[in-house]
């Protein structure tokens, strides 16, 4: 996964047109309330918390562009060729890259450098497309911005909570209008109505379970 990572990297800073280090001043100067978004403190020292965000940063975004247009992706891409290897990977998400603060990866996530009318995405967006594996084309453009306008004014503070509550989102309309639906436990969240969903970090932790950054 590392070496993916870095291919990630070097593609999201071509993008850029930034160096690498321009990348990581961006990191650096919300170091204090990326620390703060965390429940537990964090061991890494500076400059591996900021070159850690960084890379987590440039592979979530390259991976949620990469996912679903296709122009954005070359032969050495092993992860975004398969939609299988997507869906695997989608699995670990909830206990590795999703631990990123949402503002950041929003700070970073430039559309200018991947799209001509790049008002119409965002990380919100974008991450919709992935959870439903759909390549963009009209409808799916219809769909993202009406997901846009959805959660636009909803406060998510993590990745995981965002792709969280898509996930929820997408069960309870499988499950909508089968007779065994009531039986199913139900929770109502700040968007939807949601099936009960694999557990936030927050309760991971207060289950005991401590997880790692990175």
């Amino acid at each position: 996964m590392e070496v993916h990572k870095k291919r990630y990297l070097r593609d999201f800073v071509e993008r850029s047109h930034l160096n690498v280090e321009d990348d990581l001043e961006k990191v650096k100067k919300q170091e204090q309330k990326l620390r703060s978004s965390y429940e537990e403190a964090i061991a890494f020292i500076n400059n591996q918390f900021v070159e850690m965000v960084l890379v987590d940063v440039a592979f979530i975004i390259e991976l949620l562009v990469k996912s679903s247009f296709r122009q954005f992706r070359n032969k050495e891409d092993y992860i975004c060729s398969k939609p299988w290897r997507v869906r695997d990977l989608l699995s670990d998400l909830w206990m590795l890259e999703n631990q990123l603060p949402l503002f950041i990866l929003k700070d970073l996530f430039d559309a200018n450098n991947y799209f001509e009318s790049p008002d119409k995405f965002s990380i919100i967006s974008l991450s919709y497309l992935l959870l439903n594996f759909k390549n963009y084309d009209e409808k799916t453009k219809e769909e993202s911005k009406a997901i846009e306008e959805l959660f636009s004014g909803k406060e998510r503070h993590h990745f995981v909570d965002l792709i969280r509550t898509f996930n929820c989102r997408m069960q309870f309309q499988k499950l909508e209008g089968r007779e065994d639906s009531e039986e199913t436990r139900i929770c109502i969240s700040a968007t939807n109505v949601t099936l009960s969903c694999p557990p936030s970090m927050t309760e991971l932790n207060q289950a005991g379970l401590k997880s790692q950054v990175g």
